[in-house]
């Protein structure tokens, strides 16, 4: 009952009174905690903590314990949705003071609670998810179905405004459509000043990054420097961007602590919690993909666990951050290891007229121990082509890293390769002709659905072949519309009607929607020699040479 936590204070009673008394009802009531005084239309007006009334007791037994309370104690109104109490109440000066935080509606008391019961009541939390993009903008509708708000931070007022607008880089199955709904009931408040934000937990959602075969950590650690200036005792910040290994040691607490003067695991937390979802599908994963959790120190730890035990069905607990951001980066960096084999395989293979595809094929059938991938025009995505080179180089020891990153070279040099693949047939059957190509697939992969363009090889690949004046290049992609006027790219679009007005039809894309494109639309090729490429191994051969085709595959 509410009434078991504090004690009723009456008119004109001193210090000592009320103390006998509390103590006195002490023995029937353990969870007693405060003294509250009650104006007449029963709400709260000022509190003393049993510790404060100890305290005080000693020089001032006789004097009323009216003139001791705080009139202005800290509280929550859970009817004010749009502010929390962080941003309201508790300010950065305050917050070490606060031992008891009550809570009303407007007219009403309803209860109170300790300031570590606040704390671990995330519904009272203000959470900021910092970048919006592929990693924040699903994260914060996820966290939304928990929570009533929270702050989208972005340095760049495009990319809030582009949310807005629900004029998403990218895109996520099922986002739009809740996304929308968010934006109707006002429960994400967009920011792009991190001075106007008093936030207790706050989510990274930026990384490391690659540029120029570099690796660049300004950006995160210039949002680090801004926030280290805005934390108070209690805060936690979480890390879900790539990080290369180390750096939430060697880099992020130290920046953390200098900004803040408080100590890690003792005044605020840290954890890392990367990310590592398919793009596309993010929300079905995030309820269903474990999460990676881990902490600086062992208090640390318990924090983010509390925390990511609240909103996530699953977690993985893990022994340092250091482990997180390794398994992290050997994630991506086997995948593009395992893409580099299959794309050498099939290298070798084509020079003695061999389909790749097919050799890995017959090498994995009946063979439990092969599970070679399949091969490909190359890799592309944001996270492989830039993940085995963060892990090549260690923050502790730079030349202890990974040291298979060759695979980046593989894959690279892939696209170019199949570029000349395709100069080469194109020459054999259509030779001295000015020809009309089509590439079936503008983003960097197909299941799940994206319209991410980041480093696509299919992209890439037209654009390489639009370099040659005898070629006319034009592109097939389901959302290939969205995809030019999101990124304003300067390539020709055609539709499945136009399929059969072409010479070569470049299979790249491994949407199963463009398979079935090519059986329901092709028509039976009777004139001039016309080719497709396979790219992805989904089309039959026998399907395609029997209505006039030279078909090629990897």
């Amino acid at each position: 009952m509410i009434e078991s936590k504090f004690f009723k204070i009456k008119k004109n009673q001193k210090l000592i009174e009320v103390y006998k008394s509390i103590e006195k009802n002490k023995i029937k009531n353990k969870n007693l905690r405060v003294a509250i005084k009650f104006n007449k239309k029963g709400n709260v007006d000022g509190i003393m903590s049993l510790g404060d009334i100890r305290r005080n007791i000693i020089n001032n037994p006789s004097k009323l314990i009216y003139s001791l309370l705080n009139y202005d104690p800290a509280y929550i109104n859970i009817n004010e949705k749009k502010k929390t109490i962080i941003e309201k109440n508790i300010k950065k000066k305050k917050i070490k003071n606060i031992s008891d935080i009550i809570i009303t509606t407007k007219k009403k008391f309803l209860d109170i609670i300790s300031f570590n019961e606040f704390f671990n009541n995330f519904h009272f939390s203000s959470i900021t998810i910092v970048g919006a993009g592929h990693i924040g903008v699903p994260l914060s509708v996820f966290l939304l179905e928990k929570i009533n708000s929270l702050a989208l931070f972005d340095k760049n007022p495009k990319s809030l405004s582009d949310v807005k607008k629900m004029k998403l880089p990218f895109y996520e199955k099922g986002l739009t459509k809740i996304l929308k709904k968010k934006l109707i009931e006002k429960r994400i408040n967009f920011i792009n000043d991190l001075n106007s934000i008093n936030s207790n937990i706050y989510i990274i959602c930026v990384g490391t990054d690659v540029k120029k075969n570099k690796i660049n950590n300004n950006n995160l650690i210039k949002l680090l420097e801004q926030i280290s200036k805005r934390i108070y005792k209690n805060c936690t910040i979480l890390i879900r961007g790539t990080l290369q290994v180390g750096f939430s040691n060697s880099i992020a607490i130290k920046i953390l602590e200098n900004g803040s003067k408080l100590k890690c695991g003792i005044d605020f937390y840290y954890g890392y919690i990367p990310e590592r979802l398919v793009e596309g599908d993010a929300l079905n994963e995030l309820k269903t993909i474990p999460q990676l959790i881990s902490g600086q120190t062992d208090e640390c730890l318990k924090r983010v666990q509390a925390i990511c035990n609240f909103f996530f069905p699953k977690t993985i607990k893990l022994k340092s951050c250091a482990e997180a951001e390794i398994i992290k980066l050997a994630t991506n960096s086997v995948r593009d290891l395992n893409f580099a084999f299959a794309n050498e395989i099939s290298r070798i293979s084509n020079i003695y007229n061999l389909s790749g595809f097919e050799v890995i094929k017959k090498a994995n059938q009946d063979y439990p121990r092969n599970n070679i991938a399949k091969p490909s025009v190359g890799v592309g995505g944001f996270c492989l082509p830039k993940d085995p080179f963060i892990f090549k180089k260690l923050l502790k020891n730079k030349n202890d890293g990974y040291r298979l990153s060759v695979s980046r070279e593989v894959n690279s040099l892939a696209t170019m390769e199949n570029l000349k693949r395709v100069i080469k047939i194109k020459n054999k059957y259509l030779k001295n002709k000015k020809i009309k190509i089509l590439i079936m697939g503008i983003s960097f992969k197909g299941t799940p659905e994206t319209i991410d363009i980041r480093n696509s090889v299919s992209l890439n690949l037209g654009l390489q072949l639009q370099k040659y004046k005898f070629h006319n290049v034009s592109f097939l992609d389901v959302m290939g519309k969205k995809i030019k006027d999101r990124f304003k790219l300067k390539i020709k679009l055609c539709n499945d009607k136009d399929l059969n007005k072409q010479d070569i039809i470049l299979l790249t894309n491994n949407n199963p929607l463009y398979k079935d494109i090519v059986y329901s639309k092709l028509k039976n090729n009777t004139k001039a020699k016309k080719i497709i490429y396979d790219f992805t191994d989904m089309l039959d051969e026998n399907l395609c040479s029997a209505i006039g085709y030279v078909y090629k595959k990897l």
